[in-house]
């Protein structure tokens, strides 16, 4: 499992065998056994797998647009426009809870991305015929794995967090999120609920982020900065995280990367 889907970014579905009832045994010419999937891992899906970094979070990123959006996508050079795109993103890592979403322009995506370092990204399925884009250019760049996936509906609501997060009608207020963070959220909720096959996530309280809120920390300036892995060789040893990480647990160790490189430090400070 460790080489297939951390080594070589592999899907891998698990199937199991299920005993017939009679009525089921008949239909399948008196099989005593079929077999089901039961859970499809990627990625950005590993729950509590023996081989994951406890150190380190695991993101799945999603990214949707609306159809405004996807018109200007559509058009070679839309994001040297002066509206550049916007589009919808939320990210969540299955294994720990953390839910997080946020709304930006294709111009700031880049850095959006490298902060949040995910280790599967999840796009809306009616992005995939757009070829020429800003978006496209990111993912070939950086080599993530990319799965496309669609859910049916515009997706704008909060009927898939219900179920999924702590039901508090403040946390869960849609006033609070913007429509692309809610369909971006909803396009992640989908994608992790059809790989889990009914394990449900424990997720805690999704977690709003805005551009204007904090300093910006931009791909270039990540990576110059060595916060997270050394420009000679991209290692841990020698990065400013392995440098101050001093953790008592593993749960701090992971806020300490966010902190140091999701734009956790205020603009006043």
């Amino acid at each position: 499992m460790k080489i297939l889907v951390q080594d070589l970014n592999k899907y891998v579905a698990i199937s199991e065998e299920f005993a017939n009832s009679p009525e089921e045994r008949s239909k399948s010419g008196g099989n005593l056994f079929d077999r089901k999937v039961t859970r499809v891992i990627t990625p950005g899906t590993l729950i509590d797998e023996k081989f994951m970094d406890p150190w380190e979070n695991n993101f799945l990123l999603s990214i949707t647009a609306g159809p405004d959006s996807l018109e200007q996508l559509r058009t070679p050079r839309a994001e040297t426009s002066t509206s550049p795109p916007r589009v919808g993103l939320s990210w969540v890592d299955v294994s720990s809870g953390d839910f997080f979403t946020q709304e930006s322009d294709v111009l700031g995506l880049a850095s959006v991305i490298a902060r949040v370092g995910p280790r599967e990204i999840v796009i809306d399925s009616r992005l995939r015929d757009i070829q020429h884009s800003a978006l496209l250019a990111i993912l070939k760049q950086d080599h993530h794995v990319v799965t496309y996936h669609g859910i049916p509906g515009s997706g704008d609501s909060l009927s898939d967090w219900q179920s999924t997060v702590a039901e508090d009608d403040t946390i869960l207020d849609p006033q609070r999120f913007k429509p692309l963070e809610l369909a971006a959220g909803n396009l992640l909720l989908h994608y992790v609920k059809s790989n889990l096959q009914g394990n449900k996530p424990a997720l805690q309280a999704p977690v709003h982020r805005d551009a204007d809120e904090c300093m910006l920390i931009d791909r270039s300036t990540l990576k110059a900065l060595e916060i997270r892995s050394t420009l000679r060789d991209g290692s841990f040893q020698g990065s400013l995280l392995h440098a101050v990480r001093k953790t008592v647990t593993k749960s701090g160790s992971r806020l300490l990367s966010q902190r140091l490189s999701m734009r956790e430090t205020p603009l006043h400070c």
